[in-house]
């Protein structure tokens, strides 16, 4: 009897980072060095195709976005492009279309 191995599920692809925030995100995540409030922002690609950047505070309040209609290298640039700023706050999310995640 010859025994097929058990393929693995895809892995879900994840980047992601710790940005500063100005806002309040019930509650933030305390940089350990300078005290700052934190988010952390990922960029997650599915096996499937889908692609999604989310941005969460330390516990249920998060934000994100869907991006299906974008390749992987279009959505890692606006990834890279929310990662480069100073601050990352709920009001310039939302004009990126981010909703409640």
């Amino acid at each position: 009897m010859i025994m097929k191995r058990k393929r693995k599920p895809p892995k879900i692809k994840k980047f992601q980072t710790m940005k500063n925030t100005e806002d309040e995100w019930y509650p933030c995540y305390i940089d350990p060095v300078t005290g700052a409030e934190q988010v952390e922002v990922s960029f997650l690609i599915y096996p499937e195709g889908g692609k999604t950047i989310c941005v969460w505070g330390a516990d249920d309040m998060g934000l994100e976005k869907e991006y299906d209609d974008l390749t992987v290298d279009e959505v890692r640039a606006i990834y890279e492009q929310i990662i480069a700023r100073e601050y990352v706050n709920i009001g310039y999310l939302k004009k990126l279309g981010f909703g409640s995640a």
